[in-house]
Protein backbone atom coordinates (compact mmCIF):
# COMPACT_ATOMS: atom_id res chain seq x y z
CA UNK A 1 0.00 0.00 0.00
CA UNK A 2 0.97 3.86 -0.37
CA UNK A 3 0.08 6.67 0.87
CA UNK A 4 0.27 10.04 -0.52
CA UNK A 5 -0.92 13.59 0.38
CA UNK A 6 -2.65 15.79 -2.37
CA UNK A 7 -2.53 19.55 -1.86
CA UNK A 8 -4.57 21.20 -3.99
CA UNK A 9 -7.30 24.04 -4.91
CA UNK A 10 -10.50 24.19 -5.67
CA UNK A 11 -10.69 25.36 -9.12
CA UNK A 12 -12.28 22.79 -12.16
CA UNK A 13 -13.87 22.91 -14.67
CA UNK A 14 -15.31 20.19 -17.68
CA UNK A 15 -14.72 20.62 -21.13
CA UNK A 16 -18.87 20.14 -21.94
CA UNK A 17 -20.70 23.29 -22.47
CA UNK A 18 -22.92 24.48 -19.80
CA UNK A 19 -21.00 22.13 -17.17
CA UNK A 20 -20.37 22.87 -13.67
CA UNK A 21 -18.07 21.09 -12.00
CA UNK A 22 -18.54 19.51 -8.45
CA UNK A 23 -16.21 19.09 -5.36
CA UNK A 24 -17.02 15.33 -5.80
CA UNK A 25 -15.61 15.74 -9.39
CA UNK A 26 -13.27 17.91 -8.75
CA UNK A 27 -12.08 15.54 -6.18
CA UNK A 28 -12.16 12.56 -8.56
CA UNK A 29 -9.86 14.01 -11.30
CA UNK A 30 -7.57 15.01 -9.06
CA UNK A 31 -6.90 11.84 -7.27
CA UNK A 32 -6.51 9.75 -10.94
CA UNK A 33 -4.09 11.98 -12.16
CA UNK A 34 -1.84 11.68 -9.37
CA UNK A 35 -2.73 7.72 -10.08
CA UNK A 36 -1.36 7.74 -13.22
CA UNK A 37 2.44 9.10 -11.54
CA UNK A 38 2.06 5.93 -9.05
CA UNK A 39 3.82 3.47 -11.31
CA UNK A 40 4.16 2.88 -15.38
CA UNK A 41 4.81 0.48 -17.58
CA UNK A 42 8.35 -0.64 -18.20
CA UNK A 43 8.91 -1.00 -22.32
CA UNK A 44 9.53 -5.16 -21.49
CA UNK A 45 6.44 -5.53 -18.44
CA UNK A 46 3.36 -6.81 -19.40
CA UNK A 47 1.43 -4.81 -16.89
CA UNK A 48 2.36 -2.62 -14.28
CA UNK A 49 0.04 -3.61 -11.78
CA UNK A 50 -1.17 -6.26 -10.12
CA UNK A 51 -3.98 -7.45 -7.73
CA UNK A 52 -3.27 -6.67 -3.86
CA UNK A 53 -1.96 -2.73 -4.88
CA UNK A 54 -3.42 -0.04 -3.09
CA UNK A 55 -2.84 3.94 -2.83
CA UNK A 56 -4.35 5.67 -0.40
CA UNK A 57 -4.71 10.02 -0.43
CA UNK A 58 -5.30 12.58 1.79
CA UNK A 59 -6.66 16.00 0.33
CA UNK A 60 -6.29 18.96 1.53
CA UNK A 61 -7.77 22.35 0.80
CA UNK A 62 -5.03 24.62 1.77
CA UNK A 63 -4.08 23.44 5.42
CA UNK A 64 -7.87 21.91 5.60
CA UNK A 65 -7.84 17.95 5.96
CA UNK A 66 -11.26 17.91 3.04
CA UNK A 67 -11.04 14.20 2.06
CA UNK A 68 -9.39 11.00 1.72
CA UNK A 69 -9.83 8.25 -1.28
CA UNK A 70 -7.96 4.75 -2.00
CA UNK A 71 -7.55 3.11 -5.23
CA UNK A 72 -7.19 -1.22 -4.84
CA UNK A 73 -7.12 -3.77 -7.03
CA UNK A 74 -8.85 -6.61 -5.47
CA UNK A 75 -8.17 -10.40 -6.72
CA UNK A 76 -9.11 -11.47 -10.37
CA UNK A 77 -12.61 -12.34 -10.77
CA UNK A 78 -14.89 -14.03 -12.89
CA UNK A 79 -17.14 -11.72 -15.17
CA UNK A 80 -19.73 -14.01 -18.05
CA UNK A 81 -17.23 -16.78 -17.45
CA UNK A 82 -14.29 -14.34 -18.31
CA UNK A 83 -11.48 -13.37 -15.80
CA UNK A 84 -11.89 -10.05 -15.12
CA UNK A 85 -9.70 -7.36 -13.03
CA UNK A 86 -11.83 -5.87 -10.31
CA UNK A 87 -10.70 -2.13 -9.79
CA UNK A 88 -12.24 -0.01 -7.07
CA UNK A 89 -12.15 3.45 -5.91
CA UNK A 90 -13.45 5.12 -2.49
CA UNK A 91 -13.76 8.65 -1.73
CA UNK A 92 -15.05 10.02 1.62
CA UNK A 93 -14.89 13.51 2.53
CA UNK A 94 -13.42 14.44 6.32
CA UNK A 95 -15.53 14.43 9.51
CA UNK A 96 -14.82 18.55 8.95
CA UNK A 97 -16.43 19.37 5.69
CA UNK A 98 -18.90 16.60 6.12
CA UNK A 99 -21.33 18.94 7.75
CA UNK A 100 -20.64 21.21 4.25
CA UNK A 101 -20.46 18.90 1.38
CA UNK A 102 -20.78 15.08 2.98
CA UNK A 103 -19.44 12.52 0.27
CA UNK A 104 -18.94 8.92 0.25
CA UNK A 105 -18.31 7.44 -3.57
CA UNK A 106 -17.28 3.60 -4.57
CA UNK A 107 -16.86 2.98 -8.11
CA UNK A 108 -16.16 -0.84 -8.85
CA UNK A 109 -14.79 -1.59 -12.48
CA UNK A 110 -14.69 -4.47 -14.20
CA UNK A 111 -12.30 -5.15 -17.60
CA UNK A 112 -11.20 -8.36 -19.00
CA UNK A 113 -7.77 -9.92 -18.06
CA UNK A 114 -5.86 -8.73 -20.82
CA UNK A 115 -6.63 -5.27 -20.42
CA UNK A 116 -8.37 -4.74 -23.82
CA UNK A 117 -11.86 -3.38 -23.15
CA UNK A 118 -14.64 -2.86 -19.96
CA UNK A 119 -16.61 -5.80 -18.80
CA UNK A 120 -18.63 -4.18 -16.01
CA UNK A 121 -19.08 -0.99 -14.20
CA UNK A 122 -20.86 0.41 -10.94
CA UNK A 123 -21.16 3.40 -9.00
CA UNK A 124 -22.22 4.43 -5.56
CA UNK A 125 -22.70 7.61 -4.48
CA UNK A 126 -23.53 8.74 -0.68
CA UNK A 127 -24.60 12.99 -0.65
CA UNK A 128 -27.46 14.22 0.41
CA UNK A 129 -29.02 11.31 -2.03
CA UNK A 130 -28.23 7.64 -2.75
CA UNK A 131 -27.20 6.82 -6.41
CA UNK A 132 -26.68 3.88 -7.46
CA UNK A 133 -25.30 2.91 -10.69
CA UNK A 134 -24.66 -0.45 -13.11
CA UNK A 135 -23.45 -0.66 -16.86
CA UNK A 136 -23.14 -3.39 -18.61
CA UNK A 137 -21.36 -4.01 -21.88
CA UNK A 138 -22.62 -6.32 -24.06
CA UNK A 139 -19.58 -6.69 -26.47
CA UNK A 140 -21.33 -9.79 -28.87
CA UNK A 141 -24.22 -6.74 -29.15
CA UNK A 142 -21.74 -4.02 -29.38
CA UNK A 143 -23.99 -2.13 -26.62
CA UNK A 144 -23.45 -0.29 -23.27
CA UNK A 145 -26.84 -0.61 -21.17
CA UNK A 146 -26.93 1.97 -18.34
CA UNK A 147 -29.15 1.03 -14.92
CA UNK A 148 -30.46 3.25 -12.46
CA UNK A 149 -32.39 1.96 -9.30
CA UNK A 150 -32.53 -1.36 -11.68
CA UNK A 151 -34.42 1.20 -14.63
CA UNK A 152 -32.41 0.34 -17.56
CA UNK A 153 -31.86 3.29 -20.39
CA UNK A 154 -32.00 2.38 -24.28
CA UNK A 155 -28.64 0.87 -24.86
CA UNK A 156 -25.64 3.10 -26.92
CA UNK A 157 -23.26 1.59 -29.57
CA UNK A 158 -19.77 1.13 -28.32
CA UNK A 159 -17.20 1.93 -30.12
CA UNK A 160 -14.14 -0.96 -30.35
CA UNK A 161 -11.73 -1.52 -27.42
CA UNK A 162 -13.87 0.92 -24.77
CA UNK A 163 -13.12 1.31 -21.42
CA UNK A 164 -15.45 2.78 -18.36
CA UNK A 165 -14.93 5.22 -16.65
CA UNK A 166 -12.59 4.15 -13.70
CA UNK A 167 -10.59 1.33 -15.88
CA UNK A 168 -9.54 3.50 -18.54
CA UNK A 169 -7.02 5.06 -16.23
CA UNK A 170 -5.28 1.70 -15.58
CA UNK A 171 -5.81 1.23 -19.10
CA UNK A 172 -3.17 4.54 -19.62
CA UNK A 173 -0.73 3.16 -16.99
CA UNK A 174 -0.39 0.11 -19.22
CA UNK A 175 1.69 2.84 -21.84
CA UNK A 176 5.58 4.26 -20.76
CA UNK A 177 4.72 7.95 -20.21
CA UNK A 178 6.45 10.15 -22.25
CA UNK A 179 7.00 13.69 -22.41
CA UNK A 180 3.98 15.24 -24.43
CA UNK A 181 2.52 11.51 -25.30
CA UNK A 182 -0.90 11.62 -26.01
CA UNK A 183 -3.07 8.47 -25.41
CA UNK A 184 -6.22 8.64 -26.88
CA UNK A 185 -8.99 5.53 -25.95
CA UNK A 186 -12.91 5.24 -26.17
CA UNK A 187 -14.54 5.40 -22.80
CA UNK A 188 -18.69 4.85 -21.86
CA UNK A 189 -20.24 5.68 -18.60
CA UNK A 190 -23.66 4.12 -20.36
CA UNK A 191 -25.12 7.26 -21.46
CA UNK A 192 -22.68 7.69 -24.22
CA UNK A 193 -19.29 6.34 -25.83
CA UNK A 194 -16.81 8.63 -26.26
CA UNK A 195 -12.86 9.20 -27.42
CA UNK A 196 -10.93 10.33 -24.42
CA UNK A 197 -7.52 11.99 -24.30
CA UNK A 198 -5.02 12.04 -21.80
CA UNK A 199 -1.81 14.06 -22.64
CA UNK A 200 2.06 13.60 -20.29
CA UNK A 201 2.34 17.52 -19.35
CA UNK A 202 5.71 17.21 -17.62
CA UNK A 203 7.18 15.68 -14.42
CA UNK A 204 6.70 16.76 -11.06
CA UNK A 205 7.65 15.71 -7.00
CA UNK A 206 5.07 14.44 -5.08
CA UNK A 207 4.42 13.34 -1.43
CA UNK A 208 4.86 9.70 -0.86
CA UNK A 209 4.34 8.85 2.94
CA UNK A 210 5.71 11.94 4.08
CA UNK A 211 9.17 12.16 2.01
CA UNK A 212 10.14 13.42 -0.98
CA UNK A 213 9.54 10.99 -4.32
CA UNK A 214 11.45 11.39 -7.51
CA UNK A 215 9.74 13.17 -10.19
CA UNK A 216 7.02 11.67 -11.91
CA UNK A 217 5.56 12.18 -14.90
CA UNK A 218 2.49 14.62 -14.74
CA UNK A 219 -0.58 13.93 -16.97
CA UNK A 220 -3.69 16.31 -17.62
CA UNK A 221 -7.07 14.90 -17.09
CA UNK A 222 -8.25 13.00 -19.72
CA UNK A 223 -10.35 14.85 -22.19
CA UNK A 224 -14.09 14.02 -23.85
CA UNK A 225 -14.39 14.73 -27.30
CA UNK A 226 -17.96 15.93 -27.72
CA UNK A 227 -20.05 17.04 -30.86
CA UNK A 228 -20.99 21.07 -30.20
CA UNK A 229 -24.92 21.64 -29.61
CA UNK A 230 -26.38 23.46 -32.01
CA UNK A 231 -28.24 25.92 -29.87
CA UNK A 232 -24.90 25.62 -27.17
CA UNK A 233 -23.17 28.98 -28.38
CA UNK A 234 -19.27 29.23 -29.07
CA UNK A 235 -16.92 29.52 -26.05
CA UNK A 236 -15.45 33.32 -25.72
CA UNK A 237 -11.84 32.99 -27.12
Amino acid sequence: AMSKKVFAGCAGRTERHGAHSTPCKWLYCTIIVLMLLGRTVMAAEPLPFRPGEKFHYTVYWTTIEAAEATLEILPMEKIDGKAAWHFVMTAQTSPLVEHIYPVYDRMDAYADADMTHALLYKERKETRKIKDVSVTFDWKAQKATYSKKRKKKAPVALMPGAFDPLSIFYFFRTHELRQDLEIARPVSDGKRCVMGKARVVGRQKVLVSGKGAPPAPSSSPPRRRTAPSRRSRAPAP
